[in-house]
């Protein structure tokens, strides 16, 4: 139900109206129209503004069940039938077979439905009466709704699920609670955040609590990743509930802790009490500032490594190298200290993804260093390991043959180097074989080819001496007979027939 011009798929031409005092549509003169029962104010059930304005009015017609109601950024599919006050139908998703999907409290919808379906329970139908200001205003939307028009709809609110955060069904996240108002900023990763978390399985709550700790480094206080994706779209006092999916949550394995069984779907309610934002780029004042929390971040990014917590440790680089890129220095001066602290990190970047296997993003990193040292030892090891990961053996080679030529004693390089060589060598073997497994195949099949040739003609050789030997044992009188029927005189028919063939073919020109 748009609330853009033309919003339904009507049958129905009605005129517009130019007076505002024509606000309830007439009667209608048709009397094959159905008697619209609600039609009468005292019929429109409870006015359901908050400020009791009398502009929307919603009465049950079917209870729902549950205590849940759909809530903004949920995703809501209802039917439904909307009339004028005379009982004309306008559209209908119910005579279309086909229920209607939106995005609750976006305005994707006219006012009355964005806070109409926000009061219903699953199953519930109900009729909403907008007024003009809760549906199409002063000007209607013609032909089929009049100017300041009052509509009527039975919405039947069938299913509704939350805001796909994740992007794959992963979380689904809807808002109990709004946030502060004004308050403009989401936490992100590094941004200290207090929360109350209450955690459930099937009913049953296994977790209550209230936490302090860094966004993106939530395992580190048994925080699942579902929990950290819904904060960095909260606001301060906003209280959000997400429904969480085994990828996002404990996995296969469950929470022996938690009493979470494995594969399980679980629901978490999340309240932002507070959070206190971590220093942003454009607050440093100094090259120096930056450099400090850089090597801090480097620093912790190394702890997490040394642990095996290569993700974390990952996240510590990432945020130190953006502090230190060659954007976030305005001088010469300010470069050449920041630089050293750059390479650092990108280096310590490419042994994490080395670790993850992520070659490709290991070799980005170090093309990155090497693209302002080309001589820098580190990057060409790990660019090698990279290449050899991604089975790039010739390319590793080169890259560990210039190390050693840099570091003829480095005993890691002749080692990686040697594998490089053995790989190669097997490589073209594999393919030598490859290729001599192909010829000897092509060259039997030419064999084969030419020894059949050979049988056929030796089978036509035979058949026409054959032939010819039959010739030679014949009696004289069958050969004389055999010459007379061959120099036989024509007969007429034959005549005739190269006459009639003359004559097709002179009709034929």
């Amino acid at each position: 139900m748009s609330n853009e011009a033309e919003p339904m798929n009507v049958e129905e031409d009605v005129a517009p109206s130019t007076d505002p005092a024509e606000a309830v549509p007439s009667p209608p003169s048709d009397t094959n129209l159905p008697e619209n029962p609600y039609a009468r104010e005292t019929e429109w059930g409870e006015d359901i503004t908050a400020e009791k304005t009398g502009q929307l009015y919603k009465r049950i017609l079917t209870e729902g069940s549950g205590d849940d109601r759909p809530m903004p950024d949920d995703n809501v599919i209802v039917h439904y039938t909307g009339r004028l006050l005379d009982g004309t139908v306008f559209d209908s998703s119910v005579e279309r077979g086909e229920p209607f999907n939106f995005t609750l409290g976006q305005g994707a919808v006219i006012k009355g439905w964005d806070e109409g379906v926000a009061t219903m329970l699953k199953g519930e139908k109900s009729l909403l009466t907008c007024k003009p200001e809760y549906a199409y205003g002063e000007k209607g939307s013609p032909p089929k709704i009049p100017a300041n028009a009052t509509l009527q709809f039975e919405v039947e609110l069938l299913s509704w699920q939350g805001d796909d955060i994740s992007k794959d069904g992963g979380v689904l996240m809807s808002m109990l609670q709004k946030g502060a108002e004004g308050d403009y900023f989401k936490p992100r990763d590094g941004t200290e955040v207090e929360v109350e978390l209450i955690g459930s399985h099937d009913g049953r709550v296994f977790d209550n609590r209230i936490e302090k700790f860094l966004l993106g480094e939530g395992c580190e206080h048994n925080i699942i990743e579902g929990v950290e994706l819904a904060l960095k779209k909260m606001k301060k006092t906003e209280r959000s509930k997400i429904t969480v999916a085994p990828k996002y949550g404990w996995g296969h394995e469950g929470s022996q802790e938690r009493g979470v069984p494995p594969d399980a779907t679980i629901i978490y309610e999340i309240f932002l009490i507070d959070y206190v934002k971590a220093k942003e780029s454009w607050e440093y004042d100094t090259a120096e500032e930056r450099k400090t929390d850089a090597e801090r971040l480097k620093e912790k990014g190394n702890t997490f490594f040394k642990a095996g917590k290569f993700v974390l440790a990952l996240k510590q680089y990432k945020r130190a190298a953006d502090l230190v890129s060659e954007s976030s220095a305005s001088t010469d001066e300010d470069k050449e200290l920041v630089s050293p602290i750059y390479r650092t990190v990108k280096l310590n970047e490419a042994a994490v993804h080395l670790q993850l296997k992520d070659y490709e993003k290991a070799k980005n990193a170090c093309d990155t260093v090497l693209g302002k040292d080309e001589k820098n030892t580190k990057a060409l090891y790990r660019r090698g390991q990279a290449y050899f990961g991604m089975q790039e053996f010739d390319s590793a080679e080169k890259d560990f043959q210039a190390l050693i030529k840099l570091e003829p004693t480095n005993t890691a390089a002749q080692a990686r180097l040697r594998e490089c060589t053995d790989k190669v060598k097997m490589l073209r073997e594999k393919e030598k074989r490859m290729y001599r497994n192909m010829f000897e195949k092509y060259a039997a099949e030419e064999e084969r080819d030419r020894k059949e040739s050979e049988e056929r003609a030796k089978q036509e050789a035979a058949a026409a001496a054959s032939a010819k030997t039959e010739e030679s044992t014949k009696k004289p009188e069958e050969k004389v007979e055999s010459k007379t029927k061959d120099t036989k005189p024509a007969s007429d028919d034959d005549d005739n027939s190269s006459q009639d063939d003359e004559i097709e073919d002179s009709a034929e020109d």
